[in-house]
């Protein structure tokens, strides 16, 4: 969702159900500078090759700015969706994650995105969360 969120920033009419891996790589390439302007893409990339190399991540390592990419609430904890959903609020670019915890916040961004956007949303919702809720909220936030 980073890269592509970058995509449609800048390039709005570009119609993302076009978009393949080959394309993507390619654009990578072209659009380095604004992938690192932006920093979530690498930062996300450092913090796979730190899980794979060690296991964990060092959440006191973390720039502040970019602790809501990868913390989410305790599964257990008996407010895990409202504290979901505030990191939703804090992670612009994961529609999912907004969907899922603040269907409100979802819609009223919803509301702003151009209709190549909106159809890509609505196909990436229907390709995930919606395939199987439980599901998704189960791999990626422990919820039952």
């Amino acid at each position: 969702m980073v890269l592509r969120g970058l995509v449609h920033d800048s390039e709005p009419e570009r119609d993302l159900s076009e978009v393949d891996a080959v394309w993507l790589q390619t654009w990578m390439h072209r659009n380095a500078s604004a992938i690192n302007k932006d920093g979530v893409y690498p930062f996300l990339m450092r913090c796979k090759r730190e899980l794979d190399r060690r296991g964990r991540i060092d959440i006191d390592e973390i720039d502040h700015d970019l602790r809501f990419q990868i913390v989410r609430a305790a599964p257990k904890h008996h407010d895990a969706w409202l504290t979901n959903r505030l990191v939703s609020e804090y992670v612009p670019r994961d529609f999912v994650t907004k969907y899922v915890f603040n269907k409100q916040g979802f819609y009223a961004d919803y509301e702003t995105f151009e209709e190549t956007y909106r159809a890509h949303v609505v196909e990436t919702l229907k390709q995930s969360y919606l395939r199987d809720k439980a599901g998704l909220r189960r791999r990626l936030f422990g919820l039952s």
